[in-house]
């Protein structure tokens, strides 16, 4: 983070193919968030990082969220909440460790090229 506190381009790096699972207020998962780095140019054709945040709800329903500096979405799920707006909640984030990331990131991850979300 920034000194600020603000995310930066070395979190987005370090949350590659990470997955967050979201809890209601009982602690109950709802959904799970899969965060993938996504670089692309500027106005400026300058280099810069975003990503992509595949959200899967329990119900089966997924939304496709991007992300680009100053990094808000990465910020609420750095800050451990994830508001939402549609459901009209503030969910928690727990981060999936590391020995089960891979299992989740097969049945929740990103598999799709960019084309197909746009």
């Amino acid at each position: 983070m920034s000194a600020h506190g603000e995310p930066t381009s070395r979190d987005v790096e370090a949350l590659h193919r990470h997955v967050a699972e979201l809890l209601d207020d009982a602690g109950v998962e709802v959904g799970w968030i899969a965060l993938e780095k996504a670089p692309y140019r500027d106005l400026f054709l300058s280099k810069q990082l975003g990503c992509w945040l595949l959200v899967t709800w329990a119900d089966g329903t997924i939304a496709i969220e991007e992300d680009y500096p100053p990094y808000l979405l990465v910020g609420d799920l750095m800050s451990g909440t994830w508001p939402d707006e549609d459901r009209a909640a503030q969910y928690a984030v727990r981060w999936v460790p590391e020995d089960r990331r891979e299992e989740l990131w097969e049945r929740y991850g990103i598999h799709e090229s960019e084309p197909h979300w746009v």
